[in-house]
């Protein structure tokens, strides 16, 4: 993905029979379910990796400061890091709901039709999934605050991280609330709330456990699409079908 247009980075259009997706007396009817849903993650995923990548060029010059444009980009970028986590969090659920689906005889051999990169994060993934123990570091993380963190808008726990993030201990203010509070959509945002959104995930993980997640969940995040994107191609392929130009 080079990050220049998601709509001309694309490869010329090939078809394929949409029966490649309906169950045989080999496929079972939730294995081709489940990775229908891969490829909506693996869409998913791409669409906030390029995201990202875009977001990045967009970042204002010199070093961060308190002004309406570094609080935007930073609000933009806090935001897709929470997606990226709750969409791996979702994804793990996934997973864990078709556990039976993971240790299919005939899913574990398309597993095996892998490359060894890309069998390896899948393998790292279903570990995530199944809570089991992983080598990988930011799964470690994840897997410990996975139960903890509240991805959709929970007033009470948003709440609780705007108290910390802007009153001390006796209750008084600790840094003011800020605003950009235009004639229109385009010109407003509230960045007390991407301040209390912010602090929830301070909450929950340590600050060093925050960084290496930050630092790491791109790559992560590269690393299981690598690995969807071979499922896909070799699920359709290991039905029988073929792609035509």
């Amino acid at each position: 993905m080079t990050g220049t247009s998601p709509l001309s980075d694309l490869a010329p259009l090939n078809t394929f029979d949409p029966a490649a997706f309906l169950p045989t007396s080999e496929w079972a009817e939730n294995v081709c379910a489940f990775v229908l849903s891969l490829a909506v993650c693996y869409n998913d995923f791409k669409d906030l990796m390029w995201a990202r990548i875009n977001l990045q060029k967009a970042r204002p010059e010199g070093v961060p400061q308190k002004t309406a444009e570094w609080g935007q980009y930073s609000g933009l970028d806090q935001h897709l890091f929470r997606l990226q986590i709750a969409h791996l969090h979702e994804l793990a659920k996934l997973i864990e709901r078709n556990e039976s689906v993971v240790s299919n005889e005939m899913f574990l051999k398309l597993i095996n039709r892998l490359d060894q990169r890309a069998r390896a994060s899948w393998n790292e993934l279903v570990n995530y999934g199944l809570q089991r123990e992983t080598a990988n570091h930011t799964y470690s993380t994840l897997s410990r605050i996975r139960n903890k963190v509240a991805f959709h808008y929970d007033a009470g726990e948003l709440f609780r991280s705007y108290k910390k993030r802007f009153f001390d201990e006796q209750g008084k203010t600790s840094d003011e609330a800020y605003i950009s509070r235009g004639s229109d959509l385009a010109k407003t945002r509230h960045f007390y709330a991407d301040a209390a959104a912010q602090a929830y995930f301070s909450v929950i993980m340590t600050p060093d456990e925050l960084k290496k997640v930050a630092q790491n969940i791109g790559e992560l995040t590269k690393q299981l699409n690598f690995a969807l994107w071979q499922i896909l191609d070799r699920f359709i392929q290991a039905k029988g079908y073929g792609f035509r130009s």
